[in-house]
């Protein structure tokens, strides 16, 4: 019990600034409800990471009307503070092929 009284307050230290929980893991690929697209107008780049994509983070090519849902399922919890590299990358260019949005990095 006297351990209990001692790692309790420790762990919820942890929990509440994001040592405790599970690393981050997002999938390889979105469900087609959140990609679906007529044209490449319909879809637009999300990071998702704490980090942009080309810095370590992870990005997404998302339908516009999905942006806030895959967001809200997805998006990294950064608030442990999380160092990221530098790096310049070129904007994200976005497109609808075969009816699913996809992504490709431009020119710097």
């Amino acid at each position: 019990m006297r351990i209990l009284a001692v790692f309790a307050p420790l762990c919820f230290l942890l929990l509440a600034f994001g040592g405790c929980g599970a690393p981050y893991d997002p999938p390889q690929q979105l469900p087609t409800a959140y990609t679906d697209c007529i044209v490449p107008a319909d879809c637009e780049a999300v990071e998702v990471g704490c980090c942009d994509e080309c810095n370590g983070g992870t990005a997404y090519a998302v339908a516009s009307d999905q942006v806030d849902a895959v967001l809200e399922s997805y998006a990294e919890d950064c608030r442990a503070g999380v160092d990221c590299t530098e790096m310049a990358c070129g904007s994200w260019v976005v497109s609808c092929i075969a009816g699913t949005c996809s992504m490709a990095r431009g020119q710097l």
